[in-house]
């Protein structure tokens, strides 16, 4: 529930940074913070940029690599909406799992590109405390949407408060 309230907080933070076409850039755990009463904020909007929907594409890749999306990685023209969301997804599963998805065990900035680009994503078969399959397949639907290659799979924000929301139906059944 707490990981939850967590992703539900950053969506909404997230949700309004591209309603008001801001693309953060450089979302990771560091970057979210919690105030006096537990809510999420953001911070460290130095690599945030403007880009409309639909708009030209966004040509320089900032950030941390650990948390970078494959556009990135490739070094091609993305669209930041779905930049942020891999982001988003790299949190979710340190939240989860206590380690990132896509790291080498070398120290290699250029093997951790590779995994990023080329590996595909494994997801651990079941977390501490989260036992029922439907809840575990529920956060691995959420993971593999976010950590989507392609970046057209991801979705949008609407798209996973949907699924948020669904997460949360099914944790209140387990509970």
């Amino acid at each position: 529930r707490e990981v939850c309230r967590l992703l539900e907080g950053m969506l909404c933070a997230v949700s309004h940074l591209h309603e008001n076409d801001v693309i953060h850039r450089d979302l990771k755990l560091e970057n979210v913070m919690l105030n006096e009463r537990g809510d999420v904020v953001l911070i460290d909007f130095g690599y945030c940029t403007m880009q409309r929907e639909g708009g030209p594409l966004l040509l320089t890749h900032p950030g941390s690599l650990e948390y970078a999306p494959p556009e990135f990685v490739c070094g091609v023209p993305y669209e930041g909406r779905p930049a942020d969301l891999w982001s988003m997804g790299v949190v979710l599963y340190l939240l989860l799992y206590d380690q990132y998805p896509f790291l080498s065990d070398s120290e290699s900035a250029e093997a951790t590109g590779e995994l990023i680009r080329l590996e595909k994503l494994r997801l651990p078969s079941e977390r501490d405390g989260l036992d029922p399959a439907p809840v575990a397949s529920a956060w691995e639907q959420v993971l593999l949407r976010l950590l989507a290659k392609e970046p057209r799979l991801r979705g949008d924000v609407a798209s996973l408060k949907t699924s948020l929301e669904d997460l949360n139906k099914k944790l209140s059944l387990v509970t």
